[in-house]
């Protein structure tokens, strides 16, 4: 987005004042301002979704950093991801996320192949890959295939974790079941 410049010293003033009370104001387009939030609305509105549905972001990295968190990332989670990516996108992914416990699988992402293999083994949390990959050789991710191959992880990932499936694993082991829990029920009882 790009902001209003100003003509005068004074209206600039006015303007940063109203910034300071917290006003929506156009002052730094990586801050939030009234054209935003207008632009949310309005592709809220064409999409069919309510407006604190849609969030707009006026830096990348904000983008993908939320993106990121708003998948509740906790130790143990894994990551497959393109290392050929904007510097601090791969920072994050790379230094910040495993200090955290977070495994990170580095993949190369115009070979599909080995994307789909990852996911396969890795069994991950999320898969970040840019379309066009930030480096000389600008590696090109087969977004259709990608997809089709999360829909499909994804699919298997709920039909296993149903209850139907977790009531079957629970029944199928509760003699196990008892038998741990036996010495505690007698210790109660």
């Amino acid at each position: 987005g790009i902001t209003k410049a100003y003509s005068t010293v004074s209206e600039w003033r006015d303007v940063l004042e109203k910034f300071k009370k917290g006003e929506m104001v156009g002052f730094y387009q990586r801050g939030g301002y009234p054209e935003l939030a207008e632009r949310e609305k309005k592709i809220a509105e064409l999409i069919g979704m309510k407006e604190d549905e849609v969030v707009l972001f006026n830096a990348g990295m904000a983008a993908i950093r939320e993106s990121l968190e708003a998948e509740s990332l906790t130790k143990g989670d894994v990551i497959v991801y393109s290392p050929y990516l904007y510097s601090q996108s791969k920072n994050y992914v790379e230094k910040d996320l495993p200090k955290r416990g977070i495994k990170t699988v580095p993949v190369e992402s115009g070979d599909i192949e080995q994307v789909e293999k990852a996911i396969d083994e890795y069994k991950p949390k999320v898969v970040f890959v840019e379309t066009l990959g930030n480096a000389p050789k600008m590696p090109v991710v087969e977004v259709d295939r990608l997809i089709s191959k999360v829909e499909e992880t994804n699919k298997e990932y709920q039909e296993e974790h149903s209850f139907s499936k977790q009531l079957e694993k629970i029944t199928s082991r509760k003699d196990e079941f008892y038998e741990e829990l036996l010495p505690e029920i007698e210790e109660v009882g």
